[in-house]
């Protein structure tokens, strides 16, 4: 698991396991790439995950990491 200051990956729940990764810059789309909304609203320091496509979950602790992309090589 990678942890970087001023990102974080989500989820969603209504489009079948799509991933999403807030960053300084916005939105981006991990599943099908390229960035889906860009700015303040967006980006990590507002983004909250509620109101973006049914809300997004946080993937926010290893558990739950390892059960969306699975166990990584270390």
């Amino acid at each position: 698991m990678q942890y970087l200051r001023g990102e974080q990956d989500w989820i969603s729940r209504t489009e079948g396991g799509t991933t999403y990764r807030s960053d300084p810059w916005g939105l981006q789309n991990l599943t099908a790439g390229g960035y889906v909304a860009e700015g303040e609203p967006f980006n990590y320091t507002h983004f909250t995950g509620q109101g973006f496509k049914g809300d997004l979950i946080p993937i926010d602790n290893r558990a739950f990491y390892e059960q969306v992309y699975g166990r990584r090589n270390s």
